[in-house]
């Protein structure tokens, strides 16, 4: 028996056709997420999902808006897959005075959403603007518990606690390092920072 079919049938089944093509040619151009980097086998530094040491240049949403989004797939098409970002800038009178944490939320969304597009890596840490070389432990604290439950679940973000709190860079832990106390102040905002993203 010959199935027998109404234009309107036929027509419909085209539409769906077309349009199941259409949904599986989206899911296709959706990106990917990054898996989470990795220590690579010698422990000594962090690689990508595939094994790639993470390169790339840095990025700042302290004092102004996001770096354009092509700006950062360049980035990808010259052979880079990490983004090193300075999201904030510290104050050391915080919280007497200067900005809160969490000021230039809306801007490290937008590298957020756009390294994730790009299928780049993001580091983000403080940065110390006029303040090289130094830290507020205040500051720290509140910016990974308004930043770490954020990006928790964004595997291509990794975070750096801050950019050089001593002067001028470690050992930490030497008895003249200025200011002291740096290694405690980066055992306690790991492990503030691991209670709200456990695998970041």
């Amino acid at each position: 028996m010959k199935y027998k079919s109404s234009p309107f049938k036929l027509v419909t089944a085209i539409l769906l056709c077309a349009l199941g093509f259409g949904i599986q040619g989206t899911r296709a151009s959706l990106p990917i997420p990054r898996g989470r980097p990795h220590l690579n086998a010698a422990r000594t530094t962090f690689v990508a999902d595939n094994g790639q040491e993470l390169r790339g240049p840095f990025t700042s949403t302290e004092w102004t808006g996001p770096v354009p989004a092509q700006n950062l797939a360049n980035m990808k098409n010259l052979g880079f897959n990490a983004v090193h970002l300075y999201a904030e800038d510290f104050n050391t009178n915080y919280p007497s005075s200067g900005s809160a944490p969490g000021y230039s939320a809306a801007n490290v969304d937008a590298i957020v959403a756009a390294t994730r597009t790009n299928g780049l890596y993001l580091i983000i840490t403080i940065g110390n603007g006029a303040y090289n070389g130094n830290y507020n432990a205040a500051y720290i604290t509140n910016f990974w518990k308004f930043y770490a439950p954020r990006y928790a679940n964004e595997t291509h973000v990794l975070f750096e606690i801050q950019n050089e709190p001593v002067a001028w860079g470690p050992p930490y832990s030497a008895g003249n390092a200025t200011p002291p106390g740096a290694i405690n102040m980066e055992v306690a905002a790991y492990q503030m920072i691991r209670q709200y993203a456990p695998n970041t």
